[in-house]
Parts: C-alpha cells; sequence; structure tokens
C-alpha cells in the first residue's frame, strides 16, 4: 500500500479538497486498495472542519465533504511515500520537521506536477473565496500526480 499525504497550512481547505479528488480518482481507477491518500496541516487545529466554503466546492463536483483537521507530525514522515505540499510555505514546515535518520517519505509540491500552470503555489483561497478557482488549481495538480504514481509506482 502506498501513502500520498496532502500538506496546507490549517488542512481545512486545499489538503481536503486535493485528498478527496486524488481518492475519488483512484477509486474510478480500481485502485484504492493500492493507494491511501490523507491529509494534515502544518499548523492545523486537530477537530476543525473543513471550511464551509471548501465543502461547497467539494459538494458542488460530487465529493465527499466531511473533514476534521488533523496536524502534520514528524511521523508523517516515515508513514507516507510522498507528502504533497500546497504551497512553499507548508512545504518549508513539513521539512522543518523532518525527523533524523532514514525516512520513508519524499515531499514536493502540488504544482510540480502541472509543469503548464504559471504557478509554484496553490494559493490559499482563506479570506480571498477563490475557491473554485483553488479547486481547479488542484484538479490539474492532481490529474499530473496521479500520472505520475501510475508511472513511478505502476499503480
Amino acid at each position: 500500500m502506498k501513502r500520498v499525504l496532502f500538506v496546507c497550512a490549517g488542512n481545512t481547505c486545499r489538503s481536503p479538497m486535493a485528498a478527496a479528488l486524488l481518492r475519488r480518482r483512484i477509486a474510478e481507477l480500481g485502485l484504492a486498495d493500492r493507494v491511501q491518500v490523507d491529509s494534515a496541516g502544518v499548523s492545523a487545529a486537530p477537530g476543525d472542519p473543513i471550511n464551509p466554503q471548501a465543502a461547497g466546492v467539494l459538494t458542488a463536483h460530487g465529493l465527499p465533504a466531511e473533514h476534521q483537521a488533523r496536524r502534520f507530525s514528524p511521523a508523517d514522515w516515515v508513514e507516507a511515500d510522498l507528502i504533497v505540499a500546497m504551497d512553499y510555505r507548508n512545504l518549508a514546515a513539513v521539512f522543518e520537521q523532518r525527523p533524523p535518520g532514514p525516512v520513508r517519505a519524499t515531499a514536493c509540491l502540488l504544482l510540480d506536477f502541472a509543469p503548464a500552470i504559471d504557478l509554484v503555489d496553490v494559493p490559499d483561497p482563506y479570506g480571498t473565496n477563490r475557491y473554485a478557482e483553488t479547486f481547479d488549481l488542484i484538479a490539474r495538480g492532481v490529474e499530473g500526480l496521479l500520472a505520475r504514481l501510475r508511472r513511478d509506482w505502476g499503480v
């Protein structure tokens, strides 16, 4: 079983949207028994619900919107195979928590998988109300990520 972990700041918007979308794509391809998908936040308040606007975007796309935030921890470096951050600040925070010694995971940015997009970060929609645009960016990154997983992991 391979494990993908999406990471953002509070784990109430971007990373839950990415996780819900990748879970659906994995299920559509019949790979749910081979890839596990989760999300976390580098500054999450554990148990916080998904942002209502993010939930609305997920629901509009036929995706489940049930989610409770969890905080990223150094153990995630050992338990995940791939840590996918939404922006550079989140990625830096993930690397700050990398434990010494060998780890299982590698870490990168989601938009590394969408080179046609001229952005490095998936902008945080909180405060801008650009949840639909954020979802569209995430969807493009997830499709590129899925192609890479199929190639590199043979899933």
